[in-house]
């Protein structure tokens, strides 16, 4: 099914990302969706074909480049472009013996009566933290490039000696529950809102029915959906820790 325009605005954040504007609000009160526009945050990233795959069925290749994207009303559309506002910064971060940084480059717009900056990045946020706990060990801090990393080679293969594996959140949300079935096989219970990997479903003649990432699910009939837990049964461990998790 071809990506209907409010999906895509409503998976970009459903709101303009400097004034606010609400693409329902302004949908139910002018019965009309323009207005409102996909800026790419760096420009060197845009597709070369970006007005026809913005307009095919969607599918993993269209959501990943509207997460170059942010989502502007017009009129912020322009006066972004007018001020031409870039940035680069390095954040540091040190929990325990864990440190970590990384390196932002964004893009932005200012308000200056209300003294409002409002910076936009494309980039991954490698550092947000999660905890990571097995059923027989004390819960410990991770980034989310540490679990991406980690999760095949190491967290994953533990469950077997450790017990379930659950990580939540920075406030305290279950996000993703790893248990063992047999000595040979896991389940996975993954809230929709789980940033931490990106899951594509497909029915049985291959086609994907839906998409979970970035903490929230999209599906082909045209939702977005903000809740929900997807179950995984009977995984072979055999497969999964020689496979490569998209992130």
């Amino acid at each position: 099914m071809a990506a209907n325009r409010l999906q895509l605005y409503e998976y970009a954040g459903g709101k303009c990302v400097f004034c606010g504007r609400d693409v329902r609000e302004n949908l139910a009160r002018f019965h009309t969706l323009n207005g409102f526009e996909f800026n790419h945050i760096n420009p060197k990233k845009k597709a070369p074909d970006y007005e026809n795959l913005i307009r095919r069925n969607l599918s993993s290749e269209q959501l990943d480049e509207i997460d170059k994207c942010a989502l502007m009303c017009r009129i912020c559309h322009s006066i972004f472009h007018a001020q031409n506002i870039t940035a680069r910064g390095t954040i540091s971060i040190r929990v325990g013996k864990m440190r970590r940084q990384q390196t932002y480059r964004a893009a932005g717009m200012a308000d200056w009566k209300e003294k409002r900056l409002v910076l936009f990045s494309d980039q991954d946020d490698a550092l947000a933290i999660f905890t990571a706990q097995y059923q027989r060990t004390p819960p410990r801090f991770m980034t989310k490039k540490d679990i991406e990393a980690r999760f095949l080679p190491e967290l994953l293969p533990a469950v077997k000696s450790q017990g379930s594996l659950l990580i939540r959140g920075s406030n305290r949300t279950p996000l993703l529950l790893v248990e063992p079935v047999d000595s040979d096989h896991f389940q996975i219970q993954m809230d929709v809102r789980c940033p931490l990997f990106q899951v594509e479903l497909h029915e049985e003649q291959g086609k994907p029915v839906i998409w979970v990432r970035n903490g929230k699910a999209v599906t082909a009939e045209g939702e977005v959906l903000h809740q929900g837990v997807v179950t995984f049964y009977r995984l072979p461990y055999s497969e999964w820790c020689k496979a490569k998790v998209s992130a």
